[in-house]
């Protein structure tokens, strides 16, 4: 009896060795999911959702430290058909995921270079940009947009573009490179450069205004100041800018490009001790969804003939999870939007119904 004791102890506790030993291999190699989850993007055929995600190997655990989790992202994509998760990516430190207009491509930020892999075949490929890119804040300000046709994508905040069909980076900046200019982002059809550029510096700091480039020459140059923190939102068609002033209040601004007259239009007022955390275009390029603390307000444009477009509340207060940051993104129908819950951990992604306000 007691042999058979000894001998199923024997075996119990081999057991769990091996247990613990196959997890600690798995954990080591492939990681585990952390559950965070940032900036979603979604495909054209609203079928497929891309964000950034975190598994966490024993590795990273060990040499964890403030701030980790900002370089140990990887790229997911979520199936709404079948709530499928697929890991797209293993190596780390990749953010800013973008799908192409046609919904067959999708980019990611990926050290000093693009990475594209192509839905349709399930390849992947890797380019190295000539030079380190330059971001005033990687996490606010480094993302990409594609071009409405396919052909290019902007690294904005950067500045620099790349030529999909090519497979070269362009760097054709229509202005010189300095301390003094940041946050340098295209509009979609490629005609006209944003960018924030300082006007001067005192015991404050730097003080920053917007400007905007057309043909390589100023067109536009804002009054007011612009939040750093916030990067610059061109409307989908290209003709208005969107950002968020700093001064006194948070507060988003508008140009309209095809009637610049030298002003800003003052969109929105935010509550000065919430401040607005982050603003996104629709699709059509009708309607902004501006993040304010945990609320989101839309806001409705309505174009008049020959006026700029008359901007008008369509919802507002509607309660989030979180706090969203850059992480908002609209469906391509425009009855959804996707947001995460902040850049922390224990970020999650939410999908908001916008009809009924019902969030899963």
């Amino acid at each position: 009896m007691r042999k058979i004791i000894r001998l199923l102890a024997f075996i119990s506790v081999l057991l769990f060795i091996v247990i613990c030993v196959v997890l600690i291999t798995v954990w080591n190699t492939t990681g585990f999911d952390s559950g965070n989850e940032w900036l979603p993007t979604w495909s054209s055929d609203q079928q497929n959702i891309a964000f950034e995600c975190m598994f966490i190997k024993l590795s990273d655990l060990i040499n964890w430290d403030v701030g980790s989790q900002y370089y140990l992202s990887d790229i997911c994509i979520l199936n709404r058909g079948d709530n499928k998760l697929t890991r797209l990516t293993t190596e780390h430190g990749v953010s800013a995921p973008s799908w192409s207009p046609n919904g067959f491509m999708l980019a990611w930020l990926q050290g000093d270079g693009i990475a594209i892999w192509n839905k349709l075949t399930n390849q992947f490929e890797n380019f190295q940009s000539p030079r380190q890119f330059d971001f005033f804040d990687f996490q606010d300000d480094g993302r990409l947009e594609w071009s409405q046709d396919n052909r290019r994508i902007f690294v904005q905040g950067d500045g620099i573009s790349f030529d999909v069909q090519q497979k070269i980076f362009v760097d054709q900046l229509p202005t010189n490179r300095s301390p003094e200019k940041c946050c340098f982002s295209w509009s979609p059809d490629g005609r006209y450069l944003a960018y924030k550029s300082m006007t001067h510096e005192d015991a404050n700091g730097g003080h920053w205004q917007v400007v905007i480039m057309q043909n390589g020459q100023i067109s536009y140059k804002s009054d007011l100041e612009a939040d750093l923190d916030v990067p610059l939102h061109w409307s989908p068609s290209g003709s208005i800018l969107a950002w968020v002033s700093s001064l006194q209040y948070h507060q988003i601004r508008l140009v309209f490009t095809d009637g610049m007259t030298g002003k800003t239009k003052l969109l929105f007022y935010g509550d000065d001790a919430i401040g607005i955390s982050g603003i996104a275009w629709s699709p059509e390029g009708n309607q902004l969804a501006v993040a304010q603390g945990d609320q989101l307000q839309i806001l409705n444009f309505r174009s008049v003939a020959g006026l700029e477009p008359d901007v008008t509340i369509q919802k507002s207060n509607i309660p989030l999870k979180g706090f969203p940051d850059i992480g908002i993104a609209w469906s391509p129908d425009e009855k959804f939007v996707a947001y995460d819950t902040g850049f922390l951990e224990d970020s999650h992604i939410w999908i908001l119904n916008l009809g009924d306000n019902v969030q899963t």
